[in-house]
């Protein structure tokens, strides 16, 4: 499962302007449902699930805020809902979209029948945060990395950039289950790691306190974070509408990519940040973001090798098994992005 992002249990003033019950199954009745702020004249209602209101989940965020939905005739109203539960909410229509990559893979891998339309998120928000000292990979040999947990995201995937300069995770350089961000920054100024692998706010954090990010795991690795997940069967008893969610993304995609200001702004309330950090996040991460929705086979194949591994399954699964591309190809070609 990918990890990384902030849970914000407060609700921004100026956005998701109603929190009310979801309705949706008994697992899920404490999540937060989120109303969209643009309702007015939308013909059709769509309610999109999010693991939380982190930076890899802005696009729709932002879709939703900027009427980029509205325009193509979508109500959207987010969801925050525990990736553990969102595939089943999927099947049973309390969601009509989620956004995630590694859940879906892991649900498809057990039978769900559940597709990737497009991608948001392309690329992986990890950074490898070091000491001042430390001026390239090899440099942290016999020394102590932090990850999150054994087994995540964060170290299988720091564990092939290690590989990939000669360095054995767990030989050449130790690996600690240290949490998330915040833990790791502790960790650090406590001496307990000499380095730390995780996504943001440990970037921005590491700088206050003297430390310096030495690699982008985007540079490294083309697995991406986040995807437009749907349903078999919604598409197809639903081509036009999720086509439709695919054309608003990718203009809030091109609108993030274009208009830092406004986008920097939306961060600020979105995620409940001050704007100096808001506009850091935009500076270190908005790279990951897709320009145009591509789903590549080698991103595919990069998350269901993780998922396998972590699930500690040894099986050849063929990449179209998770992914459905013929919508995001068609609006591509309208809006005259090929």
């Amino acid at each position: 499962m990918v990890e990384g992002g902030r849970d914000m249990e407060a609700i921004g003033k100026n956005f998701f302007t109603t929190v009310k019950s979801c309705g949706l199954v008994p697992a899920l009745a404490l999540t937060l449902c989120l109303a969209s702020s643009n309702l007015a004249g939308a013909q059709e209602n769509i309610r999109i699930g999010i693991s939380n209101r982190g930076w890899g989940f802005l696009p729709t965020a932002l879709a939703e805020k900027k009427g980029f939905f509205a325009k193509y005739g979508l109500a959207s109203e987010h969801v925050v809902v525990a990736s553990a539960v969102a595939p089943i909410a999927l099947i049973n229509e309390n969601l009509d979209f989620y956004m995630a990559v590694g859940p879906a893979v892991s649900a498809i891998l057990k039978g769900l029948p559940l597709k990737m339309t497009m991608l948001t998120a392309a690329r992986l928000h990890f950074l490898l945060l070091v000491k001042p000292e430390v001026q390239q990979v090899t440099d942290l040999r016999g020394k102590t990395v932090g990850i999150s947990r054994f087994g995540s995201t964060t170290h299988l995937t720091l564990r092939t950039i290690l590989y990939s300069h000669r360095l054995v995770a767990g030989k050449d350089v130790k690996l600690l289950a240290a949490g998330g961000p915040e833990s790791q920054l502790v960790a650090m100024e406590r001496g307990q790691i000499d380095a730390g692998y995780h996504g943001p706010p440990l970037d921005i954090g590491g700088a206050r306190l003297g430390y310096k990010v030495l690699l982008w795991a985007r540079d490294h690795l083309e697995q991406p974070m986040a995807s437009l997940v749907v349903t078999e069967r919604k598409l197809k008893q639903s081509p036009d509408k999720i086509k439709r969610v695919i054309k608003g993304t990718m203009e809030a995609l091109s609108f993030i990519q274009k208009e830092k200001e406004e986008t920097v702004q939306f961060v600020s309330q979105w995620m409940q940040v001050d704007r100096p950090t808001a506009a850091q996040l935009y500076e270190n991460h908005v790279p990951i973001f897709s320009k145009d929705g591509t789903i590549t086979e080698k991103g595919v194949r990069e998350a269901v090798d993780d998922v396998l591994e972590q699930s500690q399954i040894k099986k050849e699964v063929p990449v179209s098994m998770f992914a459905e591309t013929s919508l995001l190809l068609q609006a591509q070609r309208e809006m005259g992005l090929r």
